[in-house]
């Protein structure tokens, strides 16, 4: 069984009617990616409040849990988990509680919670009532306690102590782990026997045997001899005589498991070392996945994991993904489902790319085949060409996806002197290349819904050169390359092409010609020296190409024409864009900071757009 829907509805950022989140799940590994405050943890805690985890620490509902809207807070929220089975046996245990489907039977497990009008009184802690139970619309009959624990998840929670988590004592998360392991059952009852040299096997068993032999101790035996002799002898009083016994207080299972401590052997030492946050996280992920996959026949294996990450370097990362998809539920015997959050650029450049939900402003845009604009060979292209530094979309506001190397380069530094920061607004650009500029863009765009296409409100801005030779191309050439270019606008998602012919083209055209022939220079000077420039070099090389630039442009008074043979360079390869783009980018923050209107007439417009496009006025409201 596993989860295959869930509704929230006015349960923190999810408000109600369209506002409220209904989620498809699959039955194996789901990941939810997106910037803070997009929804991912509220989502978890959605099913943590309903279904209940295994470790004791409970979470409750608070005021804060109630959404809080233009009207004011909420009175009542609703969080409902639909399930599904795989089988009729996972269904027969649940019969009493099941809903006809067209698909097989389904149970609904419901949690509504009410608060009183006067915030005040839903500050106590009974203020606030919440009631569980089953059906479609909560009309179904309560579960009871057994029934309720069959629901349980595991949840891992972020930045955890591991460390603290592994640790012996009163009600230690590894006590609550090994109590329930399926290997454990029978631990608890004591086959010792004084009479034979029989050896005990299980836990309490063995405990029993060493309490009677601490008993028997010569050093015990005496100090309980000379207690009772010595001492307790002169104040018995009649026939009420004092006697004491030394010994171990008898132990239980749980006192035994309370003792036990988990840690990561070193075998080239005989002493016990503190090992890293990293090692120990993984650790207790390892303890906690031993459980669920020890238990995974008996009720729900979920397993909820919010930013596996924490700690660990990235090819740690890696291994964590590569487990968690190889054994989530899907072609081999395994039933564990997955719900996981993350922030790791690392993590979502190696996961199935539909195994992804993208929250954001708290709405849930799963990128599974049939949801998306994608088609069957854009999720083979990009779950082999994904890396860390294209997954930044994941986690981005806005995000720019260009073709080469020059624009990923300058578009930072211009956006930062226009008084538009990337940084600053939350974009990330991307560089994939001419060919797989729209299959990036492609994973913002939705399948329309009733003739109209859902909108991700992330705005996605794609920079494209014309690639056409000539400046004065034949009738509708460039007319007819841009519709091409744009056929994959749609809803967030806009093409910007260039006028002309390529990025640096433009620019000198536009009225960044000098700049950028000073940036050749420079360029060609390093490759000719292969070391960098000293300063003196540097200026000296500056200096030269502002001469050569004013001679050029003396003599050349077509735009166009100076535009080539200062790009000539570039054209032939034998200076490198991404080394002129350095230039460049360092000219430009030296003669335009605090210049932006200046170098807003000297760009062109298709630039400006794109990156008014995805840095938006408008600041989003985040609760």
């Amino acid at each position: 069984m596993h989860i295959s829907e869930v509704y929230i509805e006015n349960f923190r950022i999810f408000g109600c009617k369209k506002e409220a989140l209904t989620l498809q799940l699959s039955r194996g590994l789901n990941v939810l990616v997106g910037e803070n405050d997009s929804g991912k943890t509220a989502l978890v805690d959605a099913i943590r409040l309903c279904l209940g985890t295994t470790a004791r620490d409970q979470p409750r509902i608070t005021l804060d849990d109630f959404h809080f809207g233009p009207s004011g807070r909420e009175i009542e929220l609703t969080i409902r988990c639909k399930f599904a089975f795989a089988t009729d046996d996972e269904a027969g245990a649940f019969v009493e509680y099941l809903t006809p489907g067209d698909s097989g039977p389904m149970l609904y497990v419901m949690l509504r919670a009410v608060r009183p009008g006067d915030e005040a009184k839903s500050l106590r802690r009974n203020g606030i009532t919440a009631e569980v139970t089953t059906g479609p619309d909560g009309g179904g009959p309560r579960m009871d306690a057994v029934m309720r624990q069959q629901l349980t998840s595991t949840f891992l929670k972020p930045l955890r102590d591991a460390a603290s988590e592994l640790s012996s004592g009163r009600g230690s998360r590894l006590s609550q782990i090994l109590s329930s392991h399926k290997q454990f059952q029978g631990q608890d009852k004591s086959d010792f026997d004084p009479d034979t040299a029989d050896e005990p096997s299980t836990l309490v068993g063995i405990m029993r045997k060493a309490e009677r032999a601490i008993e028997n101790n010569a050093v015990i035996a005496e100090t309980q001899r000379s207690l009772n002799t010595d001492y307790l002898a002169h104040f018995t009083i009649a026939n009420a005589p004092l006697q004491g016994r030394a010994g171990m207080a008898r132990a239980e299972l749980r006192h035994i498991l309370e003792k036990l401590d988990l840690w990561i052997e070193n075998p080239a030492l005989a002493e016990r070392t503190m090992r890293g946050l990293g090692s120990m996280n993984i650790l207790f992920m390892a303890s906690e996945l031993l459980l669920l996959r020890q238990n995974e026949d008996v009720g729900l294996p979920l397993l909820l994991i919010e930013e596996p990450e924490a700690h660990l370097h990235p090819q740690l990362q890696l291994l964590v993904s590569e487990y968690l998809s190889r054994n989530a539920a899907g072609d081999g015997d395994s039933r564990m489902q997955v719900i996981m959050t993350t922030h790791s650029p690392t993590l979502g450049s190696k996961l199935r790319l539909e195994a992804i939900t993208l929250m954001s402003d708290g709405r849930a845009f799963p990128l599974a085949p049939g949801q998306t604009r994608l088609d069957t060979n854009d999720y083979r292209y990009l779950e082999r060409f994904m890396d860390a530094t294209k997954a930044n979309l994941f986690f981005a506001k806005g995000v720019l996806i260009v073709e080469g190397d020059a624009e990923n380069i300058l578009l930072p530094t211009l956006a930062t002197l226009l008084g538009r920061s990337l940084t600053h607004y939350g974009v990330s650009i991307v560089k994939v290349g001419s060919t797989g500029l729209f299959r990036y863009s492609r994973i913002f765009r939705r399948l329309d819904t009733d003739g109209e296409e859902a909108a991700v409100p992330i705005r996605v801005a794609c920079i494209a050169d014309r690639d056409i030779a000539e400046h004065s191309p034949a009738a509708g050439t460039v007319e007819q390359k841009i519709r091409t270019l744009r056929e994959n606008d749609g809803g967030s998602v806009r093409t910007f092409v260039s006028p002309y012919r390529t990025f640096e083209s433009d620019l000198a055209i536009h009225g960044l010609g000098e700049q950028l022939h000073r940036a050749i220079r420079m360029a060609r000077k390093v490759k000719s020296v292969r070391r960098a420039l000293t300063d003196e070099e540097r200026d000296k090389a500056d200096a030269e190409a502002k001469i050569e630039y004013a001679t050029i442009a003396a003599e050349n008074d077509n735009v166009f024409a100076l535009a080539d043979i200062i790009y000539a360079p570039l054209a032939k390869k034998s200076v490198g864009k991404p080394e002129t783009a350095q230039f460049l980018a360092e000219l430009l923050e030296r003669e335009f900071v605090n210049e932006a209107s200046s170098l807003r007439s000297k760009l062109p417009p298709y630039l400006i757009e794109a990156i008014d496009h995805v840095t938006p006025n408008v600041q989003r409201a985040v609760q």
